[in-house]
């Protein structure tokens, strides 16, 4: 379902009132009219002390955003849930919730893919210890401040969304059950969903261009610092390798980050491949080979 600071599940824009209204009815609570704060901007504001907690659920933003040292401070702030973030050195006040991995999910969970295709997954081993699934936890916390959960089951939750998010529509459960997934928009139960998101068109329609005025960047190359620096993917490690850093076969082919150098600045500076190297900027520094 996502969770973007502009919208309401399945893309139904906070500023729309009818959409607001729709989910104020079912949550029996006023939402504000106004979007929240991305990530990066949730940040500056923890560290501006008006962010005063935040629950954070497979997310390690202290690797992930762009300034860690920033994002460290910001921390101190509030409480952080999650265990990554929560065993970094030098942690800020934190509460572990244990969850429960997906293969060990009590009965049924339903996941979106990327390619928007919901499906059923079914548990293949048994749930450790007093783990919980997330819905559970986000259910418990929820009355434990006051505001009751009432869901006992994942099936309620999927009637919820199938009734206030058109898109997923027609994503019942006996549905998933029956089939290798289906993709949203999926509007009702004759539905059979949508392999191809867009054909002749986009499904918004026709895109529009606006012409900007240039915008020089903050922060440009300089005596002190004089490459540019940016960061990029890797194919043996997904996102902050929080799961394909635990995969031996995964480590043992690419063990640590590298730096990717271009040859001319490379032989300007004396480097070769597999040199080990200490690159810094204004925010920190990180040591890889070249």
């Amino acid at each position: 379902m996502g969770a973007l600071p502009n919208v309401l599940p399945g893309y139904q824009q906070v500023a729309n009132a009818e959409a607001r209204q729709k989910f104020e009815k079912a949550w029996n609570c006023k939402i504000k009219d106004k979007p929240g704060l991305p990530m990066t901007e949730m940040m500056n504001s923890a560290a501006r002390g008006e962010i005063k907690a935040m629950y954070i659920v497979g997310e390690n933003p202290i690797l992930s955003e762009p300034d860690s040292t920033h994002t460290r401070n910001a921390l101190q702030n509030w409480i952080s849930c999650w265990w990554r973030t929560s065993s970094h050195r030098d942690p800020p006040p934190s509460l572990t919730l244990s969850s429960r991995p997906p293969l060990t999910r009590k009965r049924t969970a339903l996941s979106t893919s990327t390619e928007r295709r919901v499906q059923k997954v079914n548990a293949a081993v048994t749930p450790p210890g007093d783990s919980k699934p997330d819905w559970q936890i986000v259910s418990m916390l929820a009355n434990k401040m006051g505001y009751p959960f009432p869901y006992q089951s994942v099936r309620e939750i999927n009637e919820e969304i199938t009734s206030l998010t058109p898109i997923y529509g027609g994503m019942k459960i006996g549905r998933l059950e029956a089939c290798y997934g289906l993709q949203w928009p999926c509007r009702d139960v004759n539905d059979a969903g949508t392999p191809t998101l867009h054909v002749g068109k986009f499904s918004c329609g026709l895109g529009k261009f606006f012409p900007v005025e240039y915008k020089a960047p903050a922060e440009t190359v300089s005596a002190a610092y004089p490459l540019m620096l940016t960061t990029g993917r890797i194919l043996e490690h997904f996102h902050t390798g929080s799961m394909s850093r635990r995969t031996k076969v995964l480590n043992g082919i690419e063990p640590t980050g590298f730096f990717d150098i271009n040859p001319e600045d490379a032989a300007g500076l004396g480097i070769n491949e597999g040199d080990k190297l200490q690159i810094s900027s204004a925010r920190g520094e990180i040591k890889a080979p070249a």
